[in-house]
């Protein structure tokens, strides 16, 4: 799956969880998701699959 894909996961899990969607916030949470190749970072190696909980992560961490 694609970044830009795993993007609107990301902004679908904040709506679902109620919480304001920021682009800034989109972008923390998928810079710490794997991707591959390592270099170019085009596809996620887990799809949307760890998205709910990077997004507790980095709501947990950043207390937003």
């Amino acid at each position: 799956m694609e970044r830009r894909h795993v993007k609107l996961c990301i902004k679908d899990d904040l709506r679902h969880k109620n919480h304001e969607v920021t682009e800034d916030l989109v972008n923390k949470v998928a810079d710490v998701l794997p991707y591959f190749p390592p270099d170019v970072k085009l596809f996620a190696t887990s799809g949307c699959k760890r998205v709910s909980q990077k997004v507790d992560l980095m709501l947990d961490n950043d207390e937003l």
